[in-house]
């Protein structure tokens, strides 16, 4: 996708121009790297634990801390990487891909909600995996161990290609560090769940809809593995993790933006 400044009228929060993704090798200095993957290996997950197994992406998922030193490592590779001194660390999570009661690890093409701006993709730990790398933009980048991938997953468009192995021991796990600018609707929220949900409700759509924009349809399942089993991680409500917006839903939610922008 150009990586291009938002000019459509059904997008309620513009995103401006954004670099190309990059990846970077040996991102973190080596002791950094260490603790990282020291304080995500120790968490409660993973095959016989009680944590949540999203089976479509076939993950676990899971929000992490850590102290200021290495958060000021990771701000500053972002600021590097998307050309901008102003940016400030919304949030991390992380992830561990791995086969589980059938499922196959996957990732369809999409865009991201508007929830973050910039995304830094940190591979953690790559266990008996030769490689299982992401696409952005149809550019392929290895999924290497403090290799990070930097890319603005709200304009530009990722996934993974099949998952290349069978062994259900192999995982990936992959810490993403999500940046905003000044101005971006992230800094405004009050921390209470209320202005959060209301704040998703507003500008969660965008993300879908220029994707849309960009593909002529919206995010679908493709090439999903049939092995894979809906989620049911929030049973009986649906799964953010594992769901996409049904094109019916994604048409009556560009006619709402339009009408909050006057259109």
């Amino acid at each position: 996708m150009p990586n291009t400044a938002d000019i459509s009228p059904n997008i309620i929060f513009p995103l401006p121009e954004v670099p190309p993704p990059v990846a970077i090798k040996n991102a973190l200095p080596e002791e950094l790297f260490r603790e990282v993957q020291d304080i995500i290996g120790a968490l409660d997950w993973g095959p016989g634990s009680s944590d949540k197994y999203h089976s479509i992406a076939s993950r676990w998922s899971q929000n992490v801390q850590f102290r200021p030193e290495i958060n000021d490592a990771m701000l500053s590779i972002a600021k590097e990487a998307f050309q901008d001194d102003e940016l400030e660390l919304a949030f991390y999570y992380t992830v561990r891909y791995q086969m589980h009661e059938g499922n196959i690890p996957y990732l369809w093409t999409h865009m991201d909600q508007n929830g973050c701006q910039h995304t830094i993709d940190l591979c953690v730990i790559k266990h008996k995996l030769d490689d299982w790398g992401l696409y952005v933009d149809d550019q392929l980048f290895s999924e290497e161990e403090n290799q990070a991938i930097c890319m603005s997953s709200c304009q530009q468009s990722h996934g993974r290609p099949p998952y290349p192995s069978r062994d259900p021991e192999a995982y990936l796990v992959v810490l993403f560090g999500i940046y905003t600018k000044p101005g971006h609707w992230w800094r405004d929220l009050d921390g209470t769940e209320e202005s959060f949900m209301e704040a998703i409700d507003k500008y969660r759509w965008d993300g879908d809809i220029r994707y849309a924009e960009y593909a002529g349809n919206a995010p679908y399942f493709n090439d999903l593995p049939p092995e894979n089993k809906e989620c049911q991680a929030y049973a009986p409500k649906e799964c953010h993790e594992c769901w996409t917006i049904p094109e019916e839903m994604l048409n009556e939610k560009i006619e709402r933006n339009k009408k909050i922008n006057g259109f």
